[in-house]
């Protein structure tokens, strides 16, 4: 629904989104115990 009323901010959010998920799994794959096998 969202995306259908503001299809720009969703266009805008999405990039940013998928930016912090990314940083999210690098933070996750550099600590010891995830082995770096990510």
């Amino acid at each position: 629904v969202v995306a259908r009323v503001y299809p720009d901010l969703d266009a805008a959010l999405r990039p940013a989104a998928e930016r912090s998920s990314a940083a999210a799994l690098a933070l996750l794959a550099d600590e010891p115990a995830g082995g770096g096998a990510a």
